[in-house]
């Protein structure tokens, strides 16, 4: 199998609390001369973790400790030694007080535990939160199957999806850490693919059909948007921004489509359709979405899309224009053909370096994207944030992913 890297730019700015395209400018940066922003993807490094299982998640915690997880009841912890070499470790002794099956979703928890970093671990029939020491069981439900994912843990709940119990609705439920109980609520509008926060508390969602809303404290449910029943998106993956305005995603459709929407517009009467998209026929489809750190300053987002195929497969950049108002789809790129299938990423928290300069511009930041996969595999992409100056404007920038004036 082949994953295919791509990584997609999204321009945007707020103006009256709507997303529209911005051109970065000398003005809006107070720069004597115009600057341009790049984002370069280097080559995969791969990592040996300790299981041939497939691994379904992955996801970090400040202190850069990770967890993946996968098949088989498979829990992996990733640390690093003092020169920043990995060093992967196996929790399934852990894990049999729990799973016995397939585990699907991780997610670091802001509450505090006394052996370090917490998390929320999902799987089929049960979803725990631990720091591998002192154990809370938000659900269990043994011989259910149920599958339990997406979660979200947050300072006062615990969010997670019942996708498949083989009954319509849907169910998403909240634990809450106050009464220590798990109010189940139906939702019409399908499976829950991603859930983020907003600040002031609401919880915002995105189904696989394409539909977002938002649930209050009180339990209710608002439609931000409502995707035609007759036209679903077919969502395989999809990522918030931290800010929760704005959704990256991506179909397993015959077009294989890439996703982005902007969700400030919807709050008007008269919004549009948030969902714009570009197609790719053919091509393999989106296993995994991921919305990377944008430069200093908020003008791109870069998100990066995970594919796998059986074939190989072979893209050109595509550059994606729409209306003034919504987001643009800037730029496309694949990368990273000949390797598996990669099925979740997650960023590595701390960064690689900082303040570096190089032939192309000086580095405003640079990070890491950890991905895992089938066979356990796991690899690293560097990933380099750089301004340009009027200067490099005429350079060679094939090496980079996108630019944008």
């Amino acid at each position: 199998m082949s994953p295919l890297i791509q990584l997609v730019q999204i321009r945007r700015r707020i103006i009256a609390g709507h997303a529209v395209i911005l051109v970065t400018s000398a003005v809006s940066l107070g720069l004597a001369a115009p600057v341009s922003v790049a984002q370069q993807i280097f080559a995969p490094i791969a990592e040996s973790t300790t299981t041939t299982e497939d691994l379904n998640g992955i996801a970090g915690a400040p202190n850069g400790e990770m967890i993946a997880v996968g098949d088989g009841a498979t829990v992996l912890r990733r640390t690093t030694d003092p020169d920043g070499n990995p060093i992967w470790s196996s929790l399934g002794t852990w894990a049999a007080g729990f799973f016995s099956a397939e585990i699907f979703d991780v997610a670091y928890s802001p509450v505090i535990y006394p052996n370090g970093a917490s998390w929320v671990i999902a799987g089929r029939d049960a979803v725990v939160e631990t720091d591998f020491t002192t154990n809370l069981i938000i659900d269990q439900r043994p011989g259910s199957g149920a599958i339990f994912t997406p979660v979200l843990p947050t300072d006062d709940e615990v969010w997670y999806g019942v996708p498949d119990l083989g009954t319509f609705p849907s169910f998403l439920h909240r634990y809450d850490r106050t009464t220590q109980t798990a109010p189940g609520i139906a939702f019409p509008l399908g499976p829950v693919l991603a859930m983020c926060q907003v600040p002031g508390g609401n919880l915002r969602f995105v189904t696989t059909d394409g539909d977002i809303a938002e649930i209050d404290d009180s339990l209710q449910v608002t439609t931000l948007f409502d995707q035609d029943d007759g036209d679903p998106l077919g969502l395989n993956a999809a990522s918030f921004s931290d800010d929760c305005e704005v959704i990256s995603g991506g179909d397993a459709g015959p077009e294989s489509r890439i996703y982005a929407a902007a969700v400030g517009g919807l709050l008007r009467d008269d919004g549009p359709d948030p969902w714009e998209f570009l197609r790719q026929p053919g091509a393999p489809p989106i296993t995994a979405m991921v919305l990377l750190a944008g430069p200093t300053f908020p003008v791109e987002l870069f998100s990066l899309g995970l594919r796998c195929s059986d074939t190989p497969f072979f893209g050109n950049e595509v550059m994606f224009r729409i209306g003034i108002l919504g987001l643009r789809i800037d730029n496309l790129q694949v990368f990273n053909e000949d390797e598996k299938c990669q099925r979740d990423a997650a960023l590595v928290t701390a960064p690689r370096s900082r303040g570096q300069t190089s032939a192309r511009g000086t580095l405003t930041s640079d990070f890491q994207v950890l991905s895992v996969g089938v066979d356990g595999r796991a690899q690293r992409l560097p990933v380099a944030t750089s301004l340009f100056s009027d200067n490099f404007e005429t350079g060679d920038l094939s090496a980079w992913s996108s630019t944008s004036p």
